[in-house]
């Protein structure tokens, strides 16, 4: 029994030895190398710098395998005696010391390669000594401080290997907060390095010190001081710079077909520093836009309320009025239609609300109206461009049918299915049988396509509705005072005058145009405010004017037109045919090309408008709603 004992403790006692004897090796081949390190710092010379930094980053990557092999075999949190020399001796701050005034020159590149290993593989909590965040936060300091920095690549690489950490462990934030001596605030030294880093000519370095601040921005401590650091108006500066710089001869098609996003576009169009654009890349500068705005939209999903809030405030100041409302009230022509698909890019390419309601209160409290007239401009481009903002705005929670609602409001219907099938009817036989062609040519009517596409149109403004939190008080709870609707009845909203004024020449303008306008058109009647716009005589009031008197006054033009042309329908059938690909043969050859390509648009229309009248009355019908 004893002797068992004594072999037991015996055994202990020599694997004690053995770790002993092993980390007190270790410990003294770690100081070793430390010795020879801080020797050859001090008899480093200007001649012999190449070869003595080579050995110096040598001893320091045998030092950092040293290190991780003692916390690999301690397999604890607690210090073996490698780090605890790092810590007692200061070490961090000798390096960082030399890293700062590089010399022997090339010790700054290898003491940030150095602390990019220790924190990027140490499990042990290293910030939380002083002798490890206060030399590490002079170091900061030192970054980015020069526009042609050659060593930018290390330190961005370290400051991500720094950042990822701080991810890993919020607490250690604290570390490298600092007050301003000057301005009585608090910095982040780790961001305000990080921002200065941005401004390096290498367009990937720039690229990487921003995805590291899209790290910084979730952690709870440092996203109010980042909201009063300058990276909010960092990010709408980079964002006023390439629209002040779009060639005026963009297409508004172009502008909105443009896609750009973060880390795809940046590095390939030149980034931040392209100062003018190719012009075998025209888009250059708006790629690059798109690319910072959704970096934006980044940096708000992920931020702090102060933050995303003063984001949106200086892309609304930089962008928005310095950039884009110049272009709305002037004269040209160009910039008007510029300015107009841009507000329409914004809206298409942004998902988050903040941002996507920054550019709609802008639109509604400072466009609405220069928006409206422009429906009737002379210029086509600019009433296109108008008309393709305003079906962007009708699929965001705008509010904009309540504006339309005050002035356009009839007694309340209740629905049933007689109501249904006389709504659905009228709109359907408003184009006489003897001109409808798309029977003939597709051998189908449609209806049920557009059927289909209705569900989706009307449940999306349905949601639009319950999610735009501005409604008045009286629709919220479903009321109209009758001598509100008497006095407002005879008013016409100015941009219902718009639309049904266009909508009025529909045989007169361009297949284009039309295609734009009775776009919106078809929106509206997904809505259930607007329900007065698209009342027929058949089933209710109809004293002011509109989509469907309009629609009347249209197909009687029509027949006028076959009246005094026996082969219309023929020509209409075959204009349908080359908008379908059918036919090779020149439209334009053809008589009255804008009366032909409007009569198909109107019997299109007419099919769009009925089905989503139908489901929307289908679907009030099923909850038990009246028909505002």
């Amino acid at each position: 029994m004893f002797s068992r004992l004594t072999t037991f403790l015996a055994q202990a006692a020599e694997v004690t030895t053995q770790v002993l004897v092993g980390q007190q090796k270790k410990e003294e081949e770690f100081s070793g190398h430390w010795k020879t390190i801080t020797g050859l710092i001090s008899s480093a010379g200007e001649s012999e710098s190449d070869s003595c930094i080579t050995e110096i980053s040598t001893h320091l990557e045998r030092m950092a395998d040293l290190l991780f092999q003692e916390e690999e075999e301690e397999k604890t949190v607690s210090m073996g005696p490698c780090m605890e020399f790092v810590i007692r001796h200061k070490l961090l701050d000798t390096l960082c010391a030399t890293a700062k005034s590089d010399f022997p020159e090339g010790m700054r590149k290898s003491v940030f390669h150095f602390l990019s290993l220790l924190l990027g593989r140490i499990q042990q909590p290293l910030i939380p000594h002083i002798t490890v965040h206060r030399p590490l936060n002079t170091l900061i300091k030192t970054c980015g401080l020069s526009y042609v920095n050659p060593l930018a690549v290390v330190e961005v690489q370290f400051l991500r290997t720094l950042c990822l950490t701080l991810r890993n462990d919020e607490t250690l934030s604290n570390f490298f907060l600092e007050e301003s001596s000057d301005k009585g605030t608090t910095n982040f030294t780790v961001a305000e390095a990080l921002m200065r880093i941005s401004n390096c000519e290498d367009s990937l370095v720039c690229l990487k010190a921003f995805e590291c601040l899209l790290e910084c921005v979730p952690l709870q401590t440092v996203s109010p001081i980042m909201c009063r650091s300058q990276f909010p108006l960092l990010l709408a500066s980079k964002m006023r710079q390439h629209l002040q710089l779009l060639p005026s001869s963009l297409d508004y098609t172009d502008i909105l077909n443009c896609r750009g996003g973060w880390g795809v576009n940046y590095a390939s169009s030149s980034a931040i520093h392209c100062l003018s654009p190719s012009p075998s890349q025209p888009l250059l500068h708006l790629e690059a836009y798109l690319s910072w705005l959704d970096y934006c939209e980044q940096v708000v999903t992920s931020a702090a309320e102060d933050l995303q809030d003063y984001i949106c405030d200086c892309i609304r100041e930089q962008v928005l009025e310095s950039v884009v409302l110049p272009k709305l009230l002037t004269s040209s022509e160009i910039d008007l239609v510029m300015g107009l698909s841009l507000l329409s890019l914004n809206l298409l390419v942004t998902s988050h609300i903040k941002l996507t309601m920054t550019f709609i209160h802008f639109i509604m409290n400072h466009s609405l109206d220069k928006l409206i007239s422009s429906c009737n401009h002379l210029s086509e481009e600019v009433s296109c461009s108008s008309f393709l903002l305003l079906g962007t705005l009708f699929q965001r929670p705008t509010g904009l049918p309540y504006h339309l609602l005050s002035t356009n409001q009839s007694p309340s219907t209740l629905l049933n299915k007689e109501y249904i099938r006389n709504t659905v009817s009228s709109y359907l036989s408003i184009v006489p049988s003897h001109l409808l062609t798309a029977q003939e040519v597709t051998g189908d009517s449609g209806i049920t396509y557009y059927m289909i596409e209705a569900h989706q149109q009307v449940s999306t403004c349905y949601q639009l509705v319950n999610d735009w939190e501005g409604k008045p008080e009286s629709v919220q709870n479903n009321e109209v005072k009758e001598d509100e609707i008497e006095r407002e009845e005879a008013k016409e909203h100015p941009l219902i005058t718009a639309l049904l004024d266009r909508l009025e020449r529909l045989l007169d303008q361009t297949y284009e145009l039309n295609l734009h306008l009775t776009t919106v058109i078809s929106i509206l009647a997904a809505y259930p405010q607007l329900e007065s716009l698209f009342v027929t005589t058949e089933t209710g009031s109809s004293a002011h004017r509109n989509v469907y008197t309009v629609l009347q006054k249209v197909s009687s033009q029509l027949q006028d037109h076959a009246e005094r042309n026996p082969t219309l329908q023929l020509n209409i059938v075959e204009a349908r045919r080359r908008l379908a690909g059918q036919e090779t043969s020149d439209l334009l050859s053809m008589p009255n090309n804008e009366l032909l390509e409007g009569a198909v648009l109107l019997e299109e229309l007419c099919k769009e408008i009925a089905a989503n009248l139908y489901v929307r009355h289908s679907t009030s019908l099923i909850s038990g709603q009246a028909v505002l």
